[in-house]
């Protein structure tokens, strides 16, 4: 397949992005260095054990299932209106719910949705079983939660990201990839705690062209942040 990339405008947007991506401390050092994919978040992960029976992505499908009731439920315990319904009744001034900028977050030491610790578990067979079998309010809530962790003793924010953003650091499939943007296609939008879109991500981390051109035909405008 002919990537954006290969063409003289894309290699100039792709040139011009490199350029402007900083480094992950957020100085303007080092500027073309990869992102240490364990750089934003703890290394526990390592030490998982393997991919559980495939029966397992019933119960996770279930879990799921459950917390996004409580996920769309506000401080206050009012019940939030379901994707179909924020689709229902969108005026002309309002967004897309699956186009806008996501505020839902979750806290990591509480407990993260479901598919952010399938995607940090690399476990892309049970991640994508997930969203096929999630309803697709139920899966925009998952894909479009942020999952964020702070310092416990001064509540500074450690790190802040979305399905997408983790699954670019952590080298996730390309069937991933486009199964998180179908979910939630606003996460392409949408800039993690260091700033950066997933297409920055992507740059950093060597992806495939094929992942380049998914989250930028997600989001074209990107070629200009």
């Amino acid at each position: 397949m002919f990537s954006f990339f290969e063409s003289p405008d894309g290699a100039k947007a792709a040139d011009e992005m490199a350029k402007t991506v900083k480094a992950p401390n957020g100085s303007d050092d080092d500027k073309t260095a990869p992102l240490d994919e364990t750089a934003p978040l703890d290394d526990t992960f390592d030490s998982l054990s393997p991919d559980p029976a495939a029966s397992e992505s019933i119960e996770i499908i279930e879990s799921a299932m459950r917390a996004t009731t409580r996920l769309d439920t506000t401080a206050s315990g009012a019940r939030l209106t379901t994707f179909a319904d924020d689709v229902k009744d969108l005026t002309e001034e309002e967004e897309d719910p699956r186009t806008a900028i996501s505020t839902r977050e979750i806290d990591y030491d509480d407990k993260p949705t479901d598919l952010y610790s399938l995607v940090e578990k690399r476990q892309w067979d049970h991640a994508l079983n997930l969203l096929s079998n999630l309803a697709p309010y139920a899966a925009l809530t998952q894909a479009s939660t942020w999952v964020v962790r702070k310092e416990a003793a001064t509540g500074k924010l450690r790190w802040r990201l979305l399905p997408l953003h983790a699954s670019i650091i952590f080298k996730a499939p390309i069937n991933v990839i486009e199964g998180l943007v179908k979910a939630y296609p606003g996460a392409a939008r949408c800039k993690d705690d260091q700033g950066m879109l997933p297409i920055h991500l992507a740059f950093r981390n060597d992806a495939p062209d094929e992942i380049v051109d998914e989250v930028l035909g997600a989001y074209p405008a990107a070629v200009n942040v």
